[in-house]
């Protein structure tokens, strides 16, 4: 980076500094009419009853609701800011024909379709990143899965799934639908293939790797093909640094790797003050996700270029 460009960069940074010292204030201040109403009526119970019986008690409660929602409002735009300057700065030093989309992310359909997750009710896709690493391209965001009921005083939601999806893709078709899927991933139907049919469960040689994963295919033959000892060697390495339960996909030309590590990635600070070396190790640790499965499940080989 020239000094031009640090120096916009470096001015970039001041102003998100004061977008986010700004959001943080209207987050406390927001919560100041709910807590001074607390305090204030059970320090007089006849004033909490006139209150109460007046409804005049639910005010500092609607303009704190208020308050919050603008400070959320402000939020986005900080974070929209944020992403597109820092994280994206980060991305293009990693990849080669980056593009990334803060607002998009994989689509329902392309999620569902391998059969691998349980559908829910409510669908959310943000933070798509797409590009090439070491000549494989890849699509990648983050998913959240759930299912949600109940109304204005009552909800519950279950989480099905939260964290990373990523799409691998090769010139070559696999010939059968292979799934491995980590043992107490929650979200995770049951070997469920793209017609709706029941895939075969498979029995490996590796009985760590029986213990860790459960696997089912089309064709048990291809998926010997693919599952080599030293590619279970490399998925039980790969289970034990990643956070978060995983699931494998080989269906079509594309392996498709779901990572349920619970969190969004890229999010910015709000209560602590912008640290751009602390943020890029944090950006360079997230993105290192995807190298990570390209790195050491060897992706860029021949067996699944040919």
């Amino acid at each position: 980076m020239d000094n031009n460009h640090l120096l916009r960069f470096m001015a970039v940074l001041e102003d998100l500094e004061r977008q986010r010292k700004n959001v943080a204030f209207l987050f406390v201040f927001s919560a100041i009419p709910f807590l001074l109403s607390v305090i204030f009526l059970f320090a007089d119970r006849e004033t909490y009853r006139y209150y109460f019986a007046s409804r005049i008690i639910f005010l500092p409660y609607l303009l704190s609701f208020g308050l919050a929602v603008f400070a959320g409002n402000k939020r986005k735009v900080y974070a929209k800011q944020f992403k597109r300057y820092v994280v994206e700065y980060g991305i293009n030093q990693y990849f080669d024909n980056a593009v990334y989309s803060p607002d998009d992310g994989i689509d329902e359909s392309t999620v569902f379709s391998t059969k691998m997750i349980i559908k829910g009710n409510h669908f959310e896709s943000e933070d798509l990143i797409s590009g090439l690493y070491k000549g494989v391209p890849f699509t990648q965001s983050d998913v959240r899965i759930q299912y949600r009921q109940g109304g204005f005083k009552y909800s519950k939601s279950i989480d099905y799934f939260t964290g990373r999806w990523m799409i691998f893709r090769f010139n070559k078709n696999f010939v059968c639908n292979l799934q491995v899927v980590e043992r107490g991933f929650i979200g995770s139907r049951k070997g469920i293939d793209t017609t709706g049919d029941r895939l075969h469960k498979l029995e490996l040689d590796d009985e760590v790797f029986n213990r860790a994963f459960k696997t089912n295919c089309e064709n048990q033959q291809e998926a010997f093909y693919i599952l080599t000892p030293q590619m279970m060697e490399r998925m039980l390495e790969l289970r034990e640094k990643t956070k978060g339960k995983l699931m494998f996909c080989f269906l079509n030309n594309s392996l498709y790797i779901a990572c349920n590590t619970g969190k969004n990635s890229f999010e910015p600070p709000i209560f602590s003050k912008i640290d751009l070396q602390r943020i890029m190790n944090e950006t360079f640790n997230d993105l290192s996700l995807i190298t990570s499965f390209v790195d050491s499940l060897n992706l860029d080989n021949r067996l699944f270029k040919e």
